[in-house]
């Protein structure tokens, strides 16, 4: 709170953020708040602002287990607002499940396309770095995934870095159960819990950019237990490039590109 050293201007009220009273016989002015949490959430004039608070709230728990089924692979990809991206996109599809209002169930699997070529650093979609074609398949228990490619060309690679002699390739899964709204406690949890947050990854052996390959395939197993048909896996496909030397192979900054290419 400030005192107003000189009273030019006569304000009562609020304006560009501050607000202005007399206290004590002094005109002073102070930064305008919002309405308090006990306000939002007893008010039924502020029934929107807390429904609105309570889905981004599910929208940070379904952010928080993806992210912690990409775990230190997606943090090597990610840039610095990612998280707070992915939120955003789980909080559209949570605007668009099922319920009412505020309640509205988050389920990968009901909104697949929302979340799908999601990249871990904004304006890095992976054609950035690679154009070949993939094919992905997993078994009707979806216990395993492949990623195939029948061939890499050099002429696949986009915006090659500067100094890249290599480059491999990730495969990552994340397991997600749909996040409720449970009346008791106020809150988004999980449906089942035994896969929630669960994630795999596997990367290529380093190859050649100069060089075609052929064949070329990644697979890995997507869950601890049996998965439940209502627990979605999402995928994330990954691009790295190296200087390789005789004597190491050196990541390259800034070369990296990942995002999602399926819900499975």
């Amino acid at each position: 709170m400030a005192e107003q050293e000189k009273n030019i201007i006569s304000i009562n009220g609020s304006l560009a953020g501050l607000t202005f009273y007399k206290l004590n016989g002094k005109s002073v002015v102070r930064r305008t708040y919002g309405p308090s949490k006990q306000t939002i959430n007893n008010n039924p004039a502020y029934k929107k602002t807390k429904n609105n608070n309570s889905e981004f709230a599910g929208a940070t728990y379904i952010s928080k287990t993806i992210r912690k089924g990409l775990g230190k692979t997606g943090k090597q990809f990610q840039d610095t607002y990612m998280a707070s991206r992915l939120t955003g996109v789980c909080r559209t599809i949570i605007a668009n499940g099922k319920g009412e209002h505020g309640k509205k169930t988050g389920n990968l699997l009901a909104n697949p396309k929302l979340l799908v070529g999601f990249p871990l650093i904004k304006n890095r979609p992976i054609n950035q770095r690679c154009i070949a074609k993939h094919a992905l398949i997993t078994k009707a228990n979806r216990n395993s995934i492949t990623l195939s490619f029948s061939n890499i060309a050099p002429t696949d690679h986009i915006q090659t870095p500067k100094k890249a002699s290599h480059f491999n390739i990730t495969l990552a899964i994340a397991i997600t159960a749909p996040y409720t709204y449970h009346t008791n406690s106020k809150k988004y949890q999980p449906e089942t819990t035994v896969n929630n947050g669960y994630g795999n990854t596997v990367s290529s052996h380093l190859m050649a950019i100069n060089q075609s390959h052929q064949s070329i395939s990644l697979s890995l197993k997507t869950t601890k237990t049996i998965l439940h048909k209502t627990e979605a896996i999402s995928v994330w496909l990954g691009y790295s490039y190296f200087q390789k030397s005789n004597l190491e192979s050196l990541l390259l900054p800034n070369s990296q590109a990942m995002q999602c290419i399926a819900v499975l």
